[in-house]
């Protein structure tokens, strides 16, 4: 799916924009993609076309009947019910809906994530170092049916499954492509700077 994302918002392959020499290009793009998977499956698909017909841009709009259709126990509500910034009362599905850009998705999804993999100092020691055996050459791999098959992936995925086990499988799979895209640090920094930038708006909302 992340394939299919990549071809149509960037003009290329998933493992391509994963693996972009220039780092900082490649997270950003990657984040977009991961924003992208926590809609897709509730939003229509629209091509942006210049004036002669060629495609410029691809977006994907939330549909409001597919996202009350789906399960409220689907892996994306799962993750977003657990929004840092989750309203009184909202479910996973209300927060999908008000945040509804792919860079606001993404920003949740990765605040979501970060307590697990980064506020044990022993879990991430070994998630780090299982990133570290994995690497971007292995990496390239993973597009292929047998690329968590790869001994150090599996145990990489393997250790995400039980660290990430109340969000399920499928956001273990996302998270393991996270990690070895963007890197760990990179999800543990970035969650930081966004909880310090979300500190002084919460205390003017509350009244501080």
């Amino acid at each position: 799916m992340l394939d299919e994302v990549a071809q149509k918002r960037f003009g290329l392959g998933f493992v391509a924009v994963a693996t972009d020499s220039d780092r900082r290009k490649a997270a950003s793009r990657m984040r977009h993609a991961f924003g992208v998977l926590l809609k897709k499956d509730y939003s229509d698909e629209l091509a942006v076309t210049d004036r002669g017909g060629r495609q410029t841009d691809y977006k994907w709009k939330i549909n409001a009947a597919r996202l009350a259709a789906l399960p409220n126990d689907s892996w994306q509500f799962k993750v977003l019910s657990q929004a840092a910034d989750k309203r009184p009362r909202e479910s996973g599905k209300d927060v999908a809906a008000r945040l509804k850009r792919e860079t606001l998705l993404a920003r949740a999804y990765l605040r979501v994530i970060h307590p697990y993999l980064c506020q044990d100092s022993a879990t991430r020691t070994k998630i780090k170092a299982l990133v570290a055996q994995v690497g971007l050459s292995e990496f390239v791999g993973l597009a292929s049916p047998k690329g968590l098959a790869a001994a150090a992936a599996a145990k990489l995925y393997a250790s995400l499954v039980v660290v990430l086990n109340p969000m399920g499988a499928a956001v273990a799979a996302m998270t393991f492509l996270a990690l070895c895209a963007i890197g760990l640090d990179s999800i543990c920094r970035a969650a930081r700077t966004e909880k310090r930038k979300q500190a002084p708006i919460r205390r003017r909302l509350n009244g501080a």
